[in-house]
C-alpha cells in the first residue's frame, strides 16, 4: 500500500490505496476480493453498478443497477426483459459495467458479453 493524494468526485483526500498496474489473466478472484473489502470497510452502496448498454444504432444509455453477486462468469444483476436495458441487451448483446468505491479510491470496469 502506498499513501498518496487521491482525486475524488468531492475533492482531494489523503488515503492509503493499493498500487495496481495490470489486471491478472483471471480477474474474478481480484474482483471478488476488492468487492469483499469494500463491503468489510463499509463502503457506501458497494453494490451500485453503473451499467451501460447501446441500442441497435449504437446510441449508449447508462443507469445504476444493483449488483446481486459476482460469479466465475461475471456480474449478476436483475432486470426485466421488456425494460430499455433488457431490450438493448437483447438487440446488442454487450454491455459495460463500472463499480466505483470512492472510499477506497477503486473502480472496476467490466466489458460484459450478455
Amino acid at each position: 500500500m502506498s499513501t498518496a493524494r487521491s482525486e475524488t468526485l468531492t475533492g482531494t483526500i489523503d488515503i492509503a490505496f493499493p498500487e495496481f498496474h495490470a489486471p491478472p489473466a483471471e480477474p474474478v478472484p481480484l474482483v471478488r476480493a476488492w468487492f469483499e473489502d469494500a463491503v468489510r470497510l463499509g463502503v457506501r452502496e458497494p453494490r451500485a453498478l453503473a451499467l451501460a448498454t447501446a441500442d441497435t444504432r449504437g446510441r449508449p444509455s447508462t443507469r445504476m443497477v444493483a449488483l446481486n453477486r459476482i460469479t466465475d462468469e461475471g456480474f449478476v444483476f436483475a432486470t426485466h426483459a421488456d425494460s430499455q436495458k433488457g431490450r438493448e441487451m437483447t438487440a446488442n448483446p454487450f454491455a459495460s459495467g463500472v463499480l466505483y468505491w470512492r472510499e477506497t479510491s477503486q473502480q472496476i470496469l467490466s466489458l460484459i458479453p450478455i
